[in-house]
């Protein structure tokens, strides 16, 4: 009764921090309820917290950003900058 009652507030608490890109997420999933699909977000499912589920059809959805600073590409030459 403790680990649930500890599962549902860290459940709550991750459901008000999501990151822009899950909340973009949900707007869209939540579209989809019309069309018959119930998606949950931040649901304690074995042990874990997954970021989407549908349980009629089965599926989870874990929203990961990828946070590397990458290298820009060049758009131009260096040859074609210099005067």
């Amino acid at each position: 009764m403790a680990f649930h009652r500890r599962s549902t507030i860290r459940a709550r608490a991750l459901r008000k921090a999501m990151t822009p890109h899950e909340a973009r997420l949900w707007i869209y999933l939540r579209a989809l309820r019309a069309k018959g699909f119930r998606f949950r977000r931040q649901v304690p499912l074995k042990g874990y917290y997954v970021d989407f589920v549908c349980f009629r059809s089965r599926l989870v959805i874990e929203a990961t950003v990828d946070t590397t600073p990458r290298t820009p590409t060049p758009t131009t030459t260096p040859s074609a900058t210099r005067c």
